[in-house]
Formats: structure tokens, sequence, C-alpha cells
């Protein structure tokens, strides 16, 4: 067998009969000579970084090994490492290529995975504020009714009514500053959601 290392291919031998697993594990290696190279995949994004490592093998009949079985070649004893008599056939190159891109699409299917979770988690916030502020909305109205009815009582005199007036304004400012700060907060996590 002989191994990819970096840019040095080596040439191993592997023994069998060492092997501590069940004797099925190995029977794809009987009688074969072949390839193997292990490189690792690594996706750095915003929010994660995605590592693996690959394996590829391919046997010098042209076979080429599904990973798992391949990646059994580095649980078996080998011989020292010495010069590689011939270089790596292009199936092994590849194998290597195939397991890259399934490694892109498998790391691409998890950040968009991670993305709807986070717009799932930003839209529950929102809902949440808006249903804090139409609850807040509700009491502001319920104290102006309030405050309306206990300015048409008799026996007001000046003074009482222009307090109540002032209150009343505050009061009546609110609901449009509930709805600028709610625009504004929606505006903020669009753009930060778009940053992410």
């Amino acid at each position: 067998m002989r191994l990819d290392v970096g840019l040095c291919p080596v040439e191993v031998d592997i023994f069998l009969n060492a092997y501590d697993g069940p004797r099925w594990e190995i029977a794809p290696f009987r009688h074969r000579a072949g390839w193997l190279i292990v490189s690792e995949a690594r996706m750095m994004m915003p929010f994660a970084v995605h590592s693996r490592f690959l394996v590829a093998a391919v046997s010098d009949h042209g076979e080429t090994y599904p990973p798992g079985i391949a990646a059994r070649i580095l649980d078996i004893p080998t011989s020292l490492p010495r010069d590689a008599e011939c270089d790596p056939p292009e199936e092994l190159e590849d194998a290597m290529d195939a397991l890259y891109w399934d490694f892109l699409g498998t790391t691409d299917l998890e950040n968009l995975r991670y993305l709807q979770d986070a717009e799932a988690q930003a839209t529950a916030k929102i809902h949440a504020f808006e249903a804090e502020c139409v609850a807040l909305e509700a009491k502001i109205w319920a104290r102006v009714r309030a405050l309306r009815a206990e300015r048409r009582r008799d026996g007001l005199d000046d003074g009482q009514r222009d307090e109540i007036d002032a209150r009343l304004n505050r009061l009546l400012a609110m609901p449009d500053e509930l709805a600028h700060g709610l625009r504004r907060r929606r505006r903020g996590n669009a753009s930060g959601n778009r940053d992410n």
C-alpha cells in the first residue's frame, strides 16, 4: 500500500493478520495493493468552523473504496514508510475531489440550518416584542380613557384640568413613539441578520 503524505508519497506494507477487529472488515484489502490519501477539509464561516478528515483509497485495479471502508486502513498496523516506486493514479485525486465536494454540500446544508434557526429565533423575538407593544398600547389607551373620564368630572379646577391635559398629551404621544421604536428595532434586526 502506498500513502500520499503531503507532496511526498511513501510506500508501506499493511499487516492484515495483525488487525484487531473482525476479519470481514479487512476482507476488501486482501490480495490488493493500492493508494490511500488522507486530507483535512476545513471551511471557515463567520459563525462556525467546519472541519472533517477525508480518506480516499483506490486499488491498483482502479477500484474506489467507500470512505468508511478506506478509513479502516488507518487502523491496520503497517511497516515503516519508504520511498514510493510510482506516482498515485488520477483516480485517487478524483476520489478525493468527490469527497471534498460532498463535504462542501454537507457544510452548505449545516450552514443553511444554522441560518434558518437564527431567522426563526429573530422572528420569535420580533413577535414577542410586538405582543408586548400591543399589550402596552392597550394599557395606554385604557389610561387615556380613564383620564378623559376624570377630566369630565364635576368640581375640577383649571389647575387640575391642566395637569390631566398634560398627562393626556404625554400618553397620546406614546403610541407614535412605540410604533417608531418598533420600526427601528425591525430595521436593526434585519440589518443585523444581513451582517451575519
